[in-house]
């Protein structure tokens, strides 16, 4: 098999998705059966045999039924304890957090129920005076002891039950009484980060105004939460909320610029992919592990263990290898819009993408225009094919998650970039010296001007008139148009004997401007 874990990767999200979106017992016993038959058949044949792929495919099918089989099983046993003053034993997963819309929630792990052993988790909505409930007194680790309202969480909206699955959280609870809270002795080290996370939002909330506050604390830890509503529904409609998504973009900046200060000779070079490799577990765990980060801090790790042996890695193989670990860990992750984002984005890049940005090099190359203009040019068309790539393999999953899908996100992205970088790294800078007033204040100044750029450009497109285009009746034909535009572009690009590429692409060019400003 020449990727192995591509082929297991992409087999069991495969499977794992199907079976989640369906959600029946049935369909995962009938591909058990299906993938055992095509299985034991395929060793029958020699050229089967010899290549594995097929085998190895339907066992790697099988062991995904069986992990949602676990699942299911799992929620079915937690839904069973419905009603009025159920007793629940738990510990708290993740601390107590405020919803501006809602009210206060916290997430436990479930121990027992009634005295019964049982798995997965819970979320508990209350009101701290009502409730009798201290905020203080809750941290992670911790364990609880309560009665509740307890009821099937998720039924209201398709995206809150997306959610509910993705965390295995298979109980609501409400009207707590009888709270009795047991502290850990030994903090774990959620405890510690979510800490830290707590910290770097008090700083920065304290330091900048709501607005710029809230997508720098979204773009260090992938806290949204502090970001208002229409600001945040402006990123989503430009296709720019994948700043507040700690992923690939944000582990590429830190583990670039950690890179760049350390040597890459001798024994200097093996220093340097360690603590590479630390920081990349460090910013994962800042992040709280989420869907986006995991994905991409996995394919990271991959690649700087390959650097650390010496070995060659491949890309498609790394993305197998973070799903692979990522769906033993959590199955039910593939119901994550940041996971099935991040994972189609990824795939984008490393199939399309790079193939867009390997033809545009040679129109490059025959430019006879000064450097400085050549590399501009370079940067434009790379992030422009670059977010064509991610929009193309990523349209089912925007569709479905939000309803539409934002036209201006490729020229959004060529604006915002150069200056993502140094933001995030000068916030990061600001947070660590932000006693020194006399360097915080410069940083800080600088800060505020790079984050009311991007924000002003954000607004700014967001305001157009077909900036985000919902997927209804009347903008069926501006889809097919916009497909047609892609795929004319796939063709200009990728196609070695298509006659007049300038002047078909100078064209398409000006038809994705009529799309976006119709």
């Amino acid at each position: 098999m020449k990727r192995p874990f591509a082929a297991i990767g992409f087999t069991a999200f495969t499977v794992m998705l199907l079976l989640a979106f369906c959600e029946r017992t049935a369909l995962a016993y009938f591909v058990i059966f299906l993938c055992a038959v095509t299985g034991v058949l395929s060793l029958f044949k020699k050229r089967s045999r010899q290549a594995m792929t097929l085998p190895v495919c339907m066992l790697t099918a099988v062991t995904a039924c069986l992990l949602f089989l676990n699942f299911s099983l799992d929620k079915e046993h937690a839904q069973g304890f419905t009603g009025e003053n159920i007793s629940v034993e738990a510990v708290v997963a993740e601390a107590p957090y405020m919803n501006d819309y809602s009210g206060y929630y916290c997430v436990l792990k479930l121990t027992a129920i009634e005295n019964e052993e049982v798995r997965g988790r819970m979320r508990i909505s209350f009101s701290p005076s009502a409730d009798n409930i201290d905020l203080e007194a809750l941290s992670i680790g911790d364990k609880v002891s309560f009665t509740a309202v307890t009821y099937l969480p998720g039924k209201a909206a398709k995206s809150m039950q997306r959610y509910f699955t993705s965390e295995k959280i298979h109980l609501g609870a409400y009207g707590i009484k009888n709270l009795t809270v047991y502290p850990s002795q030994q903090k774990s080290i959620a405890f510690y980060f979510h800490s830290l996370r707590a910290y770097i939002t008090r700083t920065l909330r304290y330091a900048f105004a709501d607005g710029t506050a809230g997508l720098l604390v979204g773009m260090l830890t992938g806290d949204k939460s502090c970001l208002d509503k229409e600001l945040y529904d402006a990123f989503k409609s430009t296709g720019a909320a994948h700043l507040m998504a700690v992923s690939g973009l944000h582990l590429t900046l830190w583990v670039f610029s950690l890179g760049s200060l350390i040597p890459d000779t001798g024994r200097a070079s093996r220093l340097k992919y360690i603590l590479l490799i630390i920081a990349v577990i460090f910013i994962m765990l800042l992040a709280g592990m989420s869907p986006s980060v995991s994905r991409a801090g996995f394919m990271a790790l991959v690649l700087l263990s390959g650097k650390l042996s010496g070995r060659r890695s491949d890309s498609l193989n790394s993305l197998g290898i973070a799903v692979t670990v990522m769906l033993i860990c959590n199955p039910m992750c593939v119901m994550s819009v940041s996971f099935l984002l991040s994972f189609t984005a990824t795939l984008g890049i490393i199939t399309l993408g790079t193939r867009y940005i390997k033809k545009s090099e040679k129109l490059h190359n025959r430019l006879s225009a000064p450097m400085p203009v050549k590399k501009l040019l370079k940067y434009c068309t790379d992030i422009f094919f670059i977010s064509i790539s991610v929009t193309v393999f990523t349209f089912p999953v925007v569709i479905y998650a939000f309803g539409g899908i934002s036209t201006v996100s490729a020229w959004v992205n060529i604006l915002i970039s150069p200056f993502v970088a140094p933001l995030l790294i000068l916030t990061g800078v600001f947070v660590l010296i932000a006693n020194p007033v006399f360097i915080a204040v410069p940083v800080a100044a600088i800060i505020k001007g790079l984050s009311g750029y991007i924000i002003f450009i954000i607004a700014s497109f967001s305001r157009l008139a077909n900036a985000f285009l919902s997927f209804e009746k009347e903008n069926i034909f501006l889809f097919i148009a916009a497909i047609m535009l892609i795929t004319a572009l796939s063709l200009v690009i990728l196609g070695d004997k298509l006659k007049y590429k300038s002047l078909t692409a100078a064209l398409l060019c000006t038809l994705s401007l009529v799309l976006i400003l119709h």
